[in-house]
């Protein structure tokens, strides 16, 4: 009995240790962007690039919910909403080829509350619609992994204790069994939102193999207008 309670101790303090020293996060002071926020990013890969832009421009109906419309340079846009107690919710994505992604519920990109380290994923279904028309379907999944904080230099701003995080993002086509996605590293200022991202985005066959070569991402924050004000003036 002794030894049972002595082992009984030891297990207890072994899961309790575990867990200590893993920061936890509040990721809504992070993903801080509402309506008629932007954030320009100078293109890392090459001076002559053009900057990326993402933008939250608008508000719009779909479904029963008025979402925020976030917009990107490239052409694309989704519809997301920070839910409380949940954590950011992705709900329709639009492709700069014109095509729409229907998520068939809303799927959480970063839950309300994370710890450094841990992995958090989530999935659904989706249709692919163009002009109205549904033209396929399959899984859309989302992988982030928690690496903790650290500060990020940009053009912009040396941005201390910001959240970097890894993500992974994946289409799989329900017909073909090819994936379109994207692997970041990223990294979140408060009061900021996203400052600098590295990474890349490809295109499987349904055997694993890249269709083309990954395209590069590389930028950090030069401009930022956030809540009404621009950042750094």
């Amino acid at each position: 009995m002794k030894y049972q309670t002595i082992i009984s101790s030891f297990l207890f303090l072994t899961i309790a240790c575990a867990g200590f020293g893993q920061q936890a996060f509040s990721t809504r002071e992070y993903f801080p962007n509402q309506l008629g926020d932007s954030l320009q990013f100078a293109n890392a890969l090459g001076e002559k690039l053009p900057p990326y832009v993402l933008a939250w421009p608008k508000k719009e109906a779909f479904k029963s919910d008025t979402l925020l419309q976030r917009t990107e340079s490239t052409g694309e846009s989704r519809l997301e909403a920070y839910l409380p107690g949940k954590g950011l919710a992705v709900y329709k994505m639009d492709l700069k080829e014109g095509q729409e992604i229907i998520l068939e519920r809303p799927v959480i990109l970063i839950p309300d509350t994370v710890r450094q380290w841990q992995t958090y994923k989530d999935a659904a279904p989706y249709a692919i619609a163009e002009n109205g028309v549904k033209k396929g379907s399959g899984m859309f999944s989302f992988e982030v992994k928690v690496e903790g904080a650290d500060s990020a230099k940009t053009p912009l701003f040396n941005f201390s204790e910001c959240l970097v995080i890894h993500t992974v993002a994946e289409r799989k086509d329900g017909v073909t069994g090819s994936v379109r996605g994207y692997k970041l590293k990223e990294w979140y200022a408060k009061g900021a939102g996203l400052v600098k991202v590295v990474g890349e985005a490809y295109w499987l066959n349904p055997q694993g193999k890249p269709v083309k070569a990954p395209a590069r991402i590389a930028a950090m924050l030069e401009r930022a207008l956030v809540d009404g004000e621009e950042i750094g003036k």
